[in-house]
Parts: structure tokens; sequence; C-alpha cells
């Protein structure tokens, strides 16, 4: 039997046999040899330490949250959807739920189910809600899609080692990377779930190291919260000085081995519908690949399109559909060109994936 095995453990036959039938499409084109398995198991740990398997497609029911967090810390190449089943709750708080387990479990996707109102989703890491329908084949194959692109994702690993974090008031952070992302913040462009933000943002120190915003961190108190300085030691490994780095920290460093730019500044809002520039921003497709992955870092530099501030100044910019945008900028560019752009062509007050019920942020 391959060793890149795909296993489908839902309880469900049907259900299972949905997720392979549109697994088998999904992977097709695929060149590599990949079998696909539904089996019945109580002992989900234990598929875990099989390393034939790659993927993962369980039903949440069958482990504990405790279980379910354990099944991706020692192998970061295994790839973890779960299923989660829920009678008669609406949109917002099936969304909610299935983003909070994903998010305390690190599972790479949830496949959410309500078997009430039909309704089904895919919580995914960047905090939007994939797949959204009420028709559970369509859902089913988008998820097919999504797990056949990004299960391919490579990462870069952090060591951590002790260290002081930087200080967001440090003269090492550039005056207007630190007002733009004050400006953000005060704007309410970070909003945190489960008293965590997404986003980053980072500046250039030189061609090996960077200063960059803390993984699992509220950037709404970066006064005490800080910075992380990281430095490469080749371009799957880095080493980080007191603190995990965000994980956009791959996608930093990709873009700072391509553009001259030295300032990076990420948040999840969408683009206004009337944006003065909505036209010219370019906007690349995020659903095939992983926040944090080299493919998202790919992406995401090559997408970078120029815009002319006025006065001999420019930024780039792109928009990650149902994410959010990247806008880099050099220390020379003033504060208040990158803000404007900001505020005339992103709702700040908004999230990509829509706010969640109450009590997650």
């Amino acid at each position: 039997m391959t060793a890149n095995r795909i296993v489908i453990v839902t309880g469900d036959n049907r259900l299972s046999e949905a997720l392979a039938s549109a697994l088998v499409s999904a992977l097709s084109n695929e060149t590599a040899p990949c079998s696909i398995v539904a089996m019945e198991t109580t002992d989900i740990a234990a598929l875990s330490a099989d390393a034939r398997n790659k993927v993962l497609i369980f039903n949440t029911a069958l482990a504990d949250e405790t279980t379910i967090a354990t099944l991706r810390k020692t192998r970061k190449d295994f790839y973890v959807v779960g299923v989660r089943h829920s009678v008669g709750l609406d949109p917002t708080a099936q969304y909610t739920q299935a983003l909070e387990l994903l998010k305390k479990t690190s599972m790479n996707l949830v496949l959410a189910i309500d078997s009430l109102s039909g309704h089904s989703l895919i919580a995914s890491p960047e905090e939007y809600p994939y797949g959204q329908s009420t028709r559970l084949l369509e859902t089913i194959n988008f998820l097919a899609k999504m797990v056949a692109s990004r299960r391919k994702n490579r990462f870069t690993r952090s060591t951590v080692v002790p260290a002081d974090k930087v200080a967001w008031t440090s003269d090492a952070v550039p005056a207007n990377l630190r007002a733009v992302v004050n400006h953000c913040i005060e704007r309410g462009a970070y909003k945190p779930v489960l008293g965590k933000t997404a986003g980053h943002f980072a500046v250039k120190l030189n061609d090996k190291e960077i200063l960059t915003s803390i993984r699992k961190s509220n950037f709404n108190d970066l006064n005490n919260v800080g910075l992380v300085r990281v430095e490469s030691v080749g371009d799957d490994e880095v080493i980080a000085h007191g603190a995990r780095p965000s994980v956009g920290g791959q996608s930093q460093r990709q873009i700072f081995a391509k553009h001259k730019e030295t300032n990076i500044a990420h948040f999840h809002c969408p683009l206004k519908s009337d944006a003065p520039l909505r036209q010219e921003i370019p906007v690349r497709d995020q659903w095939p690949n992983e926040c944090g992955s080299h493919e998202c870092g790919a992406n995401t530099s090559n997408g970078l399109h120029e815009v002319d501030l006025g006065e001999g100044h420019s930024l780039k910019v792109v928009f990650l559909d149902n994410h959010g945008p990247n806008i880099v900028f050099g220390q020379e560019t003033p504060a208040e060109k990158v803000i404007s752009f900001i505020d005339a062509n992103f709702d700040l007050s908004a999230k990509t994936g829509g706010l969640l019920a109450h009590g997650m942020h």
C-alpha cells in the first residue's frame, strides 16, 4: 500500500463515500500515487502515529479536544481535517464554534455540518468560512479541492531561543511602520479571536534578520507584547529570539528577498465596495494555500502591485481574497500617505469572513 494515504473516519458511510469521491476527483491530475481509505476506529491518536497517513478527515466527536490537539504536535506534515456536526445552529454560531475548535486544536480545516438547517461550511486558519452552502456536496467538493492543494504546502520551522522581546517603541522599529500599525489598531483592524489577533507586520533589519509580530498574541496590547527578532538559517528554518514569530513570517521573508521595501503590514479586513483603487489593487486566491506556507508567501510576493502615492512616494499591495491585504512600503514613505491609502480602500471596522458570535472577539 502507498505511503501517501488519506484516511477518512466519519462513522457515516454516506458521508465517507461522498468525501472519498470528491477527493478522487480533486486528485485526478496528481502524478504521485495516493490512496484513500475509509475506516472505522475510535483510536484517532494511532492514525497520527502511522507514517503512511498524510491526511486525516475525521468526526471530531470521536476524540476529545486534548487528543485532537496532539495529532499534529509531533508531525507537522500531518494534514488534519475535523468534521463537526451540529443541530439547529445559525450559520454565524456554526462558524464560530467550528473556528473555535480549529484554533484550540491546531487542525488545518474544520468541515461544519448542521443537520437541521442543512447548512455547511469550512472553517480555516485565516478565519474565513469557505464553501458555505445548504447543499452539502458543494461544500464537500470545495473541501476536497482545498485538501488536495493545501496538503502539499511547505512550512518554515522556527526554533525559539531565550531572549528579550523587542519593545514596540524601540528605535529598531521604523516610525512610519509604528504609526501605520497603531492607526490600524485604533481603527479596529486587529479583531481578537479567543484573545489572539490574526494578521502580521514586520521590518527588515538586514538580509538575514527581521523584526516581526508575535504569534498567538493580541496586537491591541502591542506596547506590552512587543516584537520578536527572527534570524534566517536557511529556506526552511529560522531562529526566533524570545517568542514564536507570526505565521506570516515566511511571506515576509519572501517579500523582503524580492522587493526593495522594508516594511510590511497585513490585516484581515475587506476591500471597500467603493474603494477608489478597487480596480487597480490585484486580488489573489487564498483558498489553495494555508497562510504561513511557502506557497502562500510566493503567491503574496508575486502578486504585489506598485501604487503611486504622489510626490515621488509609492507602496506595493496585494489583496488575498477572503483574507486581507498585504501592504509593503519603504521607511522613507510618509506614514500619513500609507494611512490615507488604507483608509480610502479598506474597511478597518469589518472583518474578512465576517464578525463572529458574541464573546469570540
